[in-house]
């Protein structure tokens, strides 16, 4: 069936348009988002395909290449879409307010951070920068590895906390390895870290190492020594 063989109130655009946007499923949203379908298949039964098949949204926003769409009907064209439509949606949800967030517990950045990180699949480093009360006034994400971590400069850590001005901050990245303790190179990129705060009269929070499933916070665990 054609998208304009259904009727014209039950069609997502028109719908949209009459009743406004939130009167639409997610199925009915997406099919917006894919805008046409095939021969064979309309945009909804697409729409409806792409989160049946790929159990949820939620699994989908986790998606990082248009080839990890395995629907028929859905090309890289298509897929794009999606993906960035998700994407966008994730980094929304991360520029949200945050003044009644306090980030002084590694629980709270884990929660407040553990889907971003999730979604991505090689090591990611972010600067979380914090005035006198652990309030957030800014974040950068610093890097992006390779499958075997990055290369840690001072500068890039430090200069975007000057600028901003703040008096505190967080350093998080990711274990893809699903391994949360810190490696004997975290250890030491931290008390170098920890080192140049001191000198620089700023406070280093902790530093959090997040997993699939878990966390790591050096601050918890004492600021370990490398062996």
């Amino acid at each position: 069936m054609r998208i304009k063989d259904i009727t014209t109130n039950e069609r997502p655009r028109e719908k949209a348009l009459t009743y406004g946007i939130n009167s639409l499923s997610n199925v009915e949203l997406l099919a917006i988002i894919i805008s046409s379908g095939t021969k064979e298949k309309n945009a909804l039964q697409l729409a409806y395909e792409l989160i049946y098949f790929h159990h949820g949204l939620a699994n989908l926003a986790l998606m990082e290449h248009p080839n990890q769409i395995k629907v028929k009907g859905i090309g890289n064209a298509k897929a794009l879409k999606v993906l960035a439509s998700l994407t966008l949606a994730r980094r929304l949800q991360q520029t949200l307010p945050t003044e009644s967030i306090k980030f002084d517990h590694p629980r709270i950045v884990y929660e407040h951070y553990a889907s971003e990180f999730h979604a991505r699949k090689r090591e990611n480093l972010l600067l979380i920068m914090l005035d006198a009360s652990h309030q957030r006034i800014s974040e950068k994400w610093i890097y992006e590895g390779t499958s075997k971590g990055f290369s840690l400069e001072l500068k890039d850590i430090f200069q975007p906390i000057l600028i901003s001005g703040a008096s505190g901050f967080i350093i998080v990245h990711n274990h893809p390895s699903n391994i949360a303790s810190p490696s004997n190179s975290d250890i030491l990129s931290t008390k170098q870290i920890r080192d140049q705060a001191k000198k620089l009269d700023l406070t280093f929070v902790d530093h959090v190492i997040i997993t699939k499933e878990t966390y790591y916070s050096f601050a918890l665990n004492k600021w370990p020594k490398a062996p």
